[in-house]
């Protein structure tokens, strides 16, 4: 089975330059979840799918590829919209 999800949050961590641990920190979940998930070894909850979804700002069909119109434009766009979120948590 395609790692869809594991390789959208592989392209975003590394779109942040951020390490698993720190980008599993972002999320909110445990590390090891995260890890399991990015390395296709688990498929994730729904739940988990959705947490995903609302801590990065974007649609469950994104991170799925089922949405190939992005909310937020393209891929950069997304990326650029994450950064910010991101730095809006640090304060």
């Amino acid at each position: 089975m395609k790692n869809i999800i594991g390789n959208r949050l592989k392209f975003i961590r590394k779109s942040l330059k951020m390490s698993q641990k720190s980008f599993s920190e972002f999320l909110n979940i445990p590390l090891k979840t995260y890890q399991s998930i990015e390395q296709c070894r688990k498929h994730p909850e729904l739940v988990t799918i959705t947490k995903i979804a609302d801590t990065l700002g974007v649609s469950i069909d994104w991170l799925l590829e089922r949405d190939l119109k992005y909310v937020y434009g393209t891929d950069k766009d997304i990326i650029e919209f994450i950064k910010l979120k991101q730095e809006k948590n640090k304060c």
